[in-house]
């Protein structure tokens, strides 16, 4: 709505135009005004057309601004004449009348009337003109809903613009939203359905169509909405019935992942873009600003997925479970985290430990094994109902093998961390190891706890870190340290971590640490394959034994306070 002031500024503004007046700054107030306020632009239309009525009505077109009679009008008063009856006259008194005084016409009322009139004409067709002008130059901006508003968790939306709100319709011709963090749902009348994480900058734009400035979005299009568009500051992806992931930095380059179907990727920004490029599952594609495009590894990790969103959704957001979740999240996309294990059962693939960092995401993922045919490892429950975790049978031979990649092999700076249940004196064992698997089996690290109630092993209750030059008889006591006895209760889970930066090995106990020793140790690195529950395949007599619910590998020393948050975000309670 605009006040009285609001009206008689925009008046002064439309009469300055008219006149020619007007200032460069104030024409730029104007058109400004009249783009992004409706308000003021209804009240120009409306004074348009009051001016317009006013002509009509006053019928004053054939007046001329000097008072004169038009020639319409005299060739009409002509016309009577010819056709009028006649008229007989009385005889008229001759006697003389006294001389009036003259009168100077120019300053005489009626004059003044069609002056003012006349130019209140010419102002409202000069408005009339400016009103076509406008009305073509600037078409009236139509708002059509085109998606709706699911869900969302966590949202937080930046100040400056109305927030989202579950179920609220989405329009054409809206600002861009900015969500500072969490994640909202919105599925498209068309049919597709986008999932963005903050923080980000999005429009949507028609029913099929979104511009990205900067976050994620993890697109779902079913094959009767194929054609749905995303649009960021250096391509454009036109999706064929796919689900695809879009990543764009800040920079404006942007990360394609293709993880089913197919779409066309557009490189180049806006009226520059280039010759567009086909895409299919598996792959994925960076487009940097210059608009040239590069192979990256596919990695669904790196996104929100429906699946992870539903879960997301539904845990009570006071549990224990969803605040390791939401930390989990953030956890597996931090670029020294080289493997992360949460051992969440995959239905789909029973056999299969999927591997959620990131930076390694899909290439290292477990497979689960029994190197004497017997049973795998078992799927039991977690640290809470909504996740599991594996049980290990040292029996069985059971482990989880993982084909080695170079950044598996690390020989620098390392930091080793799970969560483990250990009830028995059986209960224990190596954990995890990166070592080859003939010759001297030259490994690359190794990280195991022995139970506190065994009393026939050599570490009862310790942690063992080992950065191992060799195995068996010829093994030198100097490449592992061992940790002293914890005293680790029974029946519950426990956060053990080590880390060792070459020169100094530190282990930790639920987030604290409990030893700090000097260990100089470093060596290269060899090219092999990583064992979860064993050092060895075949022939390791200690196995673990237990279970295991959580497992990270980093290529850096994490500090006592991340493992602490790392800690307190999983702990059961």
């Amino acid at each position: 709505m605009l006040n009285d002031k609001d009206k008689n500024e925009l008046s002064l503004l439309i009469i300055e135009l008219l006149d020619g007046t007007i200032s460069d700054e104030r024409l730029s107030k104007l058109d400004d005004w009249l783009r992004h306020s409706t308000a003021a632009f209804d009240y120009y239309c409306s004074y348009t057309r009051n001016l317009m009525v006013l002509k009509h009505q006053l019928q004053l077109s054939d007046i001329s601004e000097n008072g004169s009679v038009g020639e319409n009008i005299l060739q009409s008063l002509a016309r009577n004449e010819q056709d009028a009856p006649e008229i007989i006259l009385e005889k008229i008194d001759n006697t003389p009348i006294p001389q009036a005084k003259a009168i100077d016409n120019t300053q005489t009322c009626p004059n003044k009337f069609y002056r003012l009139y006349s130019r209140i004409i010419s102002i409202a067709a000069v408005l009339m003109i400016v009103f076509i002008v406008y009305a073509n130059l600037f078409p009236p901006q139509y708002i059509t809903p085109i998606a709706k508003v699911i869900d969302q968790v966590d949202a937080q939306w930046s100040q400056d613009i109305e927030p989202l709100n579950n179920g609220d319709r989405i329009y054409t011709n809206q600002p861009t939203y900015k969500l500072k963090s969490g994640i909202v749902k919105i599925l498209y009348d068309y049919g597709a359905e986008v999932l963005i994480e903050g923080p980000a900058e999005f429009k949507p734009v028609d029913a099929e169509k979104m511009i990205l400035d900067s976050g994620r979005i993890y697109v779902s299009v079913p094959p009767h909405a194929a054609g749905f568009t995303a649009v960021t500051p250096t391509g454009t992806i036109i999706d064929l019935g796919t689900e695809f992931g879009v990543s764009v930095a800040y920079d404006g380059s942007t990360d394609v992942h293709m993880f089913k179907g197919k779409a066309s990727v557009i490189p180049g920004m806006s009226g520059q873009k280039e010759k567009g490029l086909l895409i299919t599952a598996g792959q994925a594609k960076n487009v940097d600003r210059t608009g040239d495009v590069a192979d990256i590894q596919v990695n669904t990790n790196e996104f929100i997925d429906p699946e992870l969103f539903r879960a997301l959704s539904k845990v009570d957001k006071n549990s224990p479970y969803y605040r390791w979740l939401v930390y989990s999240i953030n956890l597996r996309r931090d670029p020294s985290l080289v493997a992360y294990y949460t051992f969440d059962k995959n239905d789909s693939y029973p056999d299969i430990l999927e591997n959620k960092a990131s930076l390694t995401g899909g290439r290292i993922n477990g497979k689960l094994y029994s190197a004497a045919d017997g049973k795998l490892p078992a799927w039991v429950e977690g640290r809470w109902p909504q996740k599991s975790a594996l049980s290990f049978n040292r029996s069985e031979h059971q482990v989880v093998t993982v084909p080695g990649i170079p950044e598996l092999c690390i020989d620098g700076p390392i930091t080793i961390a799970a969560w483990v249940r250990c009830d028995t004196p059986q209960d224990g064992g190596h954990i995890v190891s990166c070592r080859q698997n003939i010759g001297n089996k030259t490994g690359n690290f190794q990280f195991g706890f022995k139970s506190p109630k065994v009393q026939d092993s050599a570490w009862p209750g310790k942690m063992q870190l080992g950065r191992m030059e060799c195995y068996g008889a010829t093994a030198s006591v100097g490449d592992r340290v061992y940790s002293n006895r914890t005293f680790l209760p029974s029946s519950n889970w426990r956060f053990i971590a080590a880390t060792h930066d070459n020169h100094t090995a530190k282990f930790y106990v639920d987030g604290k640490m409990i030893e700090c020793l000097d260990f100089n140790y470093h060596k290269a690195s060899v090219a092999a394959d990583l064992v979860i529950g064993a050092d060895d395949i075949m022939g390791d007599p200690l196995r673990f034994t237990g279970e295991m619910d959580e497992l990270m590998i980093f290529n850096s020393v994490i500090n006592e306070k991340e493992i602490s948050e790392i800690y307190k975000a999983g702990r059961p309670f």
